[in-house]
């Protein structure tokens, strides 16, 4: 009977270790799909400055370049060349205005595209972190941690209620 008992007990104590295991290992499987996540919000924010820098770079190269095309006509244009610079600049900058328009809507579609995509790698693993069940296991070894002076756990307190029943068994006899 004794030796039955101590199998139970080492069967617990194992199951309790298995058990801690599994913890540790669900909490090393959340941190790194959280990092997976960090990692991809990180990127997602480069790449929304760079396409800031690169608009406003676009817009510096126009504006520099409608200066020197200004330069030019007023140092060597005479004023009959004058309509003609200027039709001609209008439909330069109708022509670079709708490739620059192409190009930007190009560059949303495919922005679009890899954002869809970026939020999809999100919502998997978000599906992964979110529906994982924590599973909580009782350990009958262990006490409740309160910090009293006669905290014990289950285990030692049935060890304790089977030594006072025989106590009492042995007390009765006797009288």
């Amino acid at each position: 009977d004794h030796i039955m008992k101590m199998e139970q007990v080492k069967s617990k104590r194992m199951q309790a270790v298995a058990s801690a295991q599994n913890a540790r290992d669900a909490k090393n499987r959340q941190l790194v799909d959280n990092k997976a996540v960090a990692d991809l919000i990180k990127e997602e924010g480069g790449l929304m400055t760079k396409q800031r820098e690169l608009e406003k770079e676009k817009d510096v190269m126009i504006n520099r370049q409608l200066v020197k095309e200004i330069k030019e006509v007023e140092e060597k244009a005479p004023r009959k060349a004058e309509a003609q610079v200027f039709r001609e600049r209008q439909q330069v900058r109708k022509e670079q205005k709708e490739q620059l328009q192409e190009a930007w809507e190009r560059k949303l579609k495919e922005d679009e595209v890899e954002q869809e995509m970026k939020m999809d790698k999100i919502r998997q693993l978000r599906t992964h972190i979110v529906h994982k069940p924590e599973v909580k296991v009782f350990d009958p070894t262990t006490s409740a941690g309160l910090g009293l002076l006669d905290e014990m756990s289950l285990v030692e307190m049935e060890e304790r209620l089977e030594i006072n029943k025989v106590r009492e068994k042995n007390e009765d006899i006797e009288k």
